[in-house]
Formats: structure tokens, C-alpha cells, sequence
């Protein structure tokens, strides 16, 4: 995620929105991956979403993150 930020200019301030999709949901996971994203946005959280689901795109995948971000015109 923060790659992709970086690439289009922008930072983790700047993301409005984040959807985070997981498959084989475990409530211990969701501690972890909760605890990750908190410290990515250091503790200043955009409105966000935990969404079990039964599967993604590619297969096998655990863990989809899909992030909107407001980035201003330098």
C-alpha cells in the first residue's frame, strides 16, 4: 500500500477510505491485522472495513486491501 501511495504522489494522510477483505476469518487474525494497520496509519484511522469473505482474486489469497485516497493538484 504504501508503494502504490507513493506512486501517485500521495501518503497515508491522504487516504479517505480503506476496505479491507479477508478470507478464513479468525478473530486473532483480525487482531493482528488491525494492529498492523493502526501502526501504518500511525493510530489516525480513515473510515474503514473489515469484510470476511469467502474467497479472492488470485487464488489463495488471504488478504485484499482496497484504499481511496484524496491527493490535491501540486
Amino acid at each position: 500500500l504504501g508503494a502504490s501511495l507513493e506512486a501517485a504522489g500521495a501518503t497515508p494522510d491522504d487516504i479517505v477510505r480503506i476496505h479491507i477483505y479477508v478470507t478464513n476469518y479468525e478473530q486473532m487474525e483480525g487482531t493482528i491485522v488491525g494492529r498492523q494497520v493502526r501502526k501504518f496509519f500511525n493510530n489516525r484511522m480513515p473510515a474503514s472495513s473489515f469484510i470476511p469473505v469467502n474467497s479472492l482474486l488470485p487464488k489463495n489469497s488471504r488478504i485484499q486491501i482496497d484504499a481511496e485516497a484524496e491527493v490535491e493538484d501540486k
